[in-house]
């Protein structure tokens, strides 16, 4: 069976009869009009007095606004809006039920009210079919099947949504779509540092591929990539998540691990390869790769701070006994290295205050006392 040729241009027939179809609508649904419009307000005066008028007229009038507007849409070939087929079926029916009720029961009067409705709604209804199927058809969205709805209910839901987001048409490319989507998050979420904790693994995501995610809007590259899309997909995940690898580190700069405070250049055993020989007052700003998984000060109990603290202070006395005897005590530049913990200078001074105030030097001797004479009784043999 072959192809229906398509026609190249109107003929003077078919203008002319185009022109007398326009006619014979225009005169049928005026007419129909003013004989609804007359009827409506005899009914509906009793309740809306002289405001009567206005129900009638405002039906009609949007009415032909849905009506114009599906012509409009079908003369540029998009696709329709589902609201509007409701909205106008609402119109129809209630027109029709108030020229039902102005019968009184009568059927003769009931049918020729029908007539007449019907005749206003039916020409604009096929006028504007016609007028959809000369422009080459209305492009309407592909429906899910019940057979899907029932077997994968959650995903045909959520291919619904996406099909009305994206304005596709075509439930094939919609899916092909979908599905790319899907492996997309099972990549991300394949990651490490993502996880797939819900609703939290897209915080961790870099922004740019959280909103690609989030609206579904991944580069053409990847969505009409020849080949194995699959792999297209994990090399713009991986691509992706490298910005993670460029997040600067988590530790602070005012932790210090390299060098004393008195400039010894031996430094401390947490202390790093790039730290200057003799040391600096403020120590290195650079912070060690160990340093950077040091958790933070804050999320420790003071009290254990504060007894954690005072074990650094003897331990570091012990270790230069000649410093402690002076009156010196651990530099705070020091005390996040030997507790391992993240914090700033100003925090680590007022543990070290803190915990020398709570305790006794470690070397300070304690005052001796004097022995005590002790006589003993004289015993008779």
């Amino acid at each position: 069976m072959s192809d229906m040729p398509e026609p190249k241009g109107w003929t003077i027939p078919q203008g002319l009869l185009a022109g007398v179809l326009v006619l014979l609508g225009t005169a049928i649904t005026a007419i129909a009009f003013l004989v609804m419009w007359q009827t409506v307000t005899d009914v509906v005066r009793q309740y809306m007095h002289s405001r009567a008028w206005t129900v009638p007229v405002a039906g009609e009038i949007a009415f032909l606004f849905f009506y114009l507007l599906g012509v409009l849409l079908a003369w540029r070939k998009a696709p329709p809006v589902a609201a509007r087929s409701l909205l106008m079926a609402g119109l129809i029916a209630g027109s029709v039920q108030l020229n039902v009720y102005a019968a009184r029961g009568v059927l003769v009067d009931a049918v020729a009210h029908l007539l007449v409705t019907w005749s206003f709604f039916g020409v604009l209804i096929t006028g504007k079919a016609a007028i959809t199927a000369l422009r080459g058809g209305k492009v309407r969205a592909d429906r899910i099947g019940a057979a899907e709805w029932l077997t994968h209910p959650a995903r045909s839901a959520a291919l619904a949504w996406w099909m009305q987001a994206w304005g596709e048409p075509s439930r094939q490319v919609a899916l092909d779509r979908y599905m790319r989507l899907l492996f997309t998050i099972a990549v991300a979420q394949s990651d490490s540092r993502v996880g797939r904790t819900p609703v939290l693994w897209r915080h961790k995501l870099p922004r740019r591929f959280r909103f690609q995610l989030s609206a579904g809007l991944l580069p053409g590259s990847v969505l009409t990539g020849e080949g194995d899309w699959q792999e297209a997909v994990t090399e713009h995940v991986r691509g992706e998540l490298k910005l993670l690898d460029k997040a600067p580190a988590q530790g602070t700069a005012e932790v210090t691990v390299g060098g004393t405070a008195e400039g010894s250049p031996e430094g401390t055993a947490q202390g790093i390869s790039e730290g200057t020989t003799g040391g600096t007052p403020q120590g290195t700003r650079k912070g060690s790769a160990e340093g950077s998984q040091w958790p933070e000060s804050r999320t420790v109990d003071r009290a254990l701070l504060v007894r954690r603290t005072r074990a650094a202070m003897r331990r570091w006395e012990d270790k230069h006994p000649e410093q402690a005897t002076a009156g010196k005590r651990l530099p705070a530049t020091q005390l996040g290295a030997a507790l391992k913990l993240r914090m700033s200078r100003d925090t680590a001074t007022a543990l070290l205050a803190e915990a020398a105030a709570d305790g006794k030097p470690h070397l300070v001797p304690p005052p001796m006392s004097q022995t005590a004479a002790v006589s003993l009784p004289g015993v008779r043999l």
